[in-house]
Formats: C-alpha cells, structure tokens, sequence
C-alpha cells in the first residue's frame, strides 16, 4: 500500500506508522511517526495515530472526549476511530458500553456488517461462540464478500472442528480480496489437513512461507487478525509430523515457538516429533512443560462457573486473567485483567498486574510507560502501601 505513495515521504511513513499500529507494533510505529514528522506531516495527524494507538491499547481516561468529538464530526476516519474505540473499551472489560457504542452504530448505520463482526469478536472473548458465529453469519448477510467476516466465521468453524464448513468461507476471503491469502491460505490448508488432503494442504503452506514477512503481516491486517507467532510454519510442522516426516515437522515447529513460546499445540507437537525421532530427553523436557502448563490452564474452568452465577466476581476475572497472562496468551490475559476493573476500579491486584506487564513493555512505548504508572498509582492509592 505505501508503495502508491511515490513521492510524499510524510505520508508513506504514516501509513507504515498507521500500519504498525493496527498490529501492536508500538515501538515501530514510533519510528515512523518521527519520520514522518522529520518529513513535515500535519502534527494533527501525528497525534490522532498516538491518540488511537492509546485507545485500542485501553488507556482511554485522557482521550475518550477526543475520539467522541471526532466521530460525532463525521470524520473521514471514523472507521479507525471506531476500531480503536471499541478495542479500548474491550480491553478496558466495559462491555457495556462496548454493546451501547454498537447499538447506536448500527442504528446510524443498518447495512454496515462491522458491528456484528465487532459483537462476534467480543462474544469470541467470552468463549460464547453461538453468539460469535450468529453475529458473524449477521456481518454476511449484509455484507456477503466482506474479507474481514469470511476470515472470521472461517476462523471460527475451523477451531470448532467444522473444517468442510469453514473451508468456503476461507476460499471465499481469499477469491473477493487476493491479497488475504497469506492468512486465508493458512485456514484453507488447516481444514484441508483436518479433511485428509494433505499433497494440496503442503503447497497451500509452503507458498504462504515463501512470502515476505510484509505480505503476511499485511494479509492479516487485511481480515483484521492478529494471531500468536506464525501461523503457516505451525500448520506445516503439525502436518509433516501427522506425515511421520519428524525431521520436517521438528522445523517448521521450532520455527513456530520461535514466534510464540506460549503456543502448546505447537510444543506438544514438538515433543511427539522428538519422542518419533527417539531424542527422548528433548521430548520429556517439551512435554512435561506442557503438562504442567495445562494443569495450569485447567485451574481455570471452576473460576469460568463462578462468574456464571456471579459475573462481578473480580477475583475469578483477575485470577483467569493472569493465568492467561503468564502461560497462554497476553492479549487474553489483559483482557480478563481489565474486566475486574470493569467491575471494581478499585481492585488492587488487577492494577498491579499491569503495571507490572505495562512496565516491563514500557521502552516499546511511552503510551505503556504511562499506563504503567496509573495502574502503579492506582494500586498503592487502593492499598494504601506499595504494592
């Protein structure tokens, strides 16, 4: 996309900075903004990425007037408004409000299907997937060749175990917008392994892997995903061992917990593929990991009953937030963290779990730095002592 912006440098490094920013990638996203400051952007524009990278991250206490304001001026960028607003509400647990902001979008806004994709992704969140497929199957019908809701409901059907359902969605994601296959192709090859097709699954998934880290991140942008480590080398390393190719499959699932250590599917692949290749100490090391990790996990299901008959119960929110946290996944973990605050903004052991996460990301981005400091300064003011 930058590459159609041929001679106007301020405006090729915003949107390597607007980017960056829909990924996460704060820290590079600020390498672009003072770029494009040094090449004399608009300041305006300069602050609304900052503004939106601090939204979607949760920290919406100094900015949540700004972004109303601008969406109530219908302005050109109100989808990135949006997106940014109702991420930092997610994260931020008011699901609520989340739900109210939606309500008043598709009443302004009938024929758009982003809403219910929004609604699907939070209904995801609360492991509600009947909620989740309806409000995706919702976004298709107003909108049947959108690439970001065929990815979604592919996505969906496909963790459910409904590959020959998913796989359409996919095909579909990919045949409306080309430059999604990157990410659908990893879907489409998944459902295609899960059916037996194994020859037409392994070229899917070696073609994903021999495109640029650029034209993968950018697919994902495209369907509005941002998946844990590297998709295709895990699809293809799970395949290769289903294969007994052990040697094969030991590559691309290294390759795949080199992206994301907290991936256990990949680890306990990884330590089949070891036990097969009779490295048997490797392989007790990686699945004995992975056990103790899933007895972890496992403490959470009684604390999901408990919000079932209590949903303000902030001690089973923080508690499932920071297993998420520390032994699956960040973005899952800081949810449920933030969801206790939803219910007690008080509560001082959320606030000092992210501190501590915010801080130790805190060179990524002075929008972490301060966030870390409010939830500092918010746990000793709850506690009336240091934390």
């Amino acid at each position: 996309m930058a590459e159609w912006l041929h001679g106007d440098v301020a405006e090729r490094e915003l949107l390597h900075a607007r980017l960056a920013r829909r990924r996460g990638d704060l820290r590079t996203m600020e390498y672009h903004l003072k770029k494009a400051d040094l090449a004399g952007a608009d300041h305006q524009q300069l602050f609304r990425e900052r503004a939106l990278a601090a939204a979607q991250a949760g920290q919406l206490r100094e900015i949540e007037t700004t972004l109303i304001q601008w969406l109530q001026e219908a302005d050109p960028d109100s989808a990135e408004i949006c997106d940014a607003y109702i991420n930092g509400l997610a994260m931020q647990g008011r699901l609520s409000d989340a739900h109210m902001f939606l309500d008043g979008w598709q009443a302004d806004f009938p024929k758009d299907p982003e809403p219910h994709l929004r609604r699907g992704r939070i209904a995801e969140h609360e492991l509600d997937w009947e909620t989740a497929e309806k409000q995706y199957r919702t976004a298709l019908s107003k909108s049947p060749i959108y690439p970001p809701a065929l990815y979604a409901l592919g996505r969906l059907l496909r963790e459910r175990k409904r590959p020959e359902e998913a796989l359409p969605f996919y095909r579909s994601c990919v045949s409306h917008d080309a430059k999604t296959a990157a990410a659908a192709n990893v879907g489409v090859a998944s459902c295609l392994r899960l059916m037996g097709k194994i020859a037409e699954a392994r070229k899917l998934l070696q073609g994903v892997l021999s495109q640029t880290d650029a034209q993968r991140a950018e697919a994902y942008i495209r369907v509005r995903d941002k998946p844990a480590g590297d998709p295709a080398a895990f699809e293809l390393g799970k395949l290769e061992s289903d294969e007994t190719n052990y040697q094969l499959a030991e590559k691309w699932l290294r390759q795949s917990l080199a992206a994301n250590p907290r991936d256990l599917e990949a680890r306990y692949a990884l330590g089949v593929a070891l036990q097969r290749l009779g490295r048997t100490q490797e392989a007790k090391r990686e699945l004995e990991q992975v056990n103790r990790v899933r007895a972890r996990l496992a403490q959470i299901d009684p604390l999901h009953d408990r919000l079932g008959s209590n949903p303000a119960d902030v001690q089973a929110r923080y508690q499932i937030g920071v297993t998420y946290l520390e032994h699956q996944s960040e973005l899952v973990g800081v949810y449920w963290i933030q969801s206790a605050l939803a219910y007690d903004p008080d509560y001082a052991p959320a606030h000092r779990a992210l501190a501590e996460y915010y801080a130790a990301r805190a060179r990524e981005s002075k929008d972490y730095a301060h966030l870390a400091e409010f939830h500092q300064n918010k746990a000793v003011s709850a506690t009336g002592k240091l934390p």
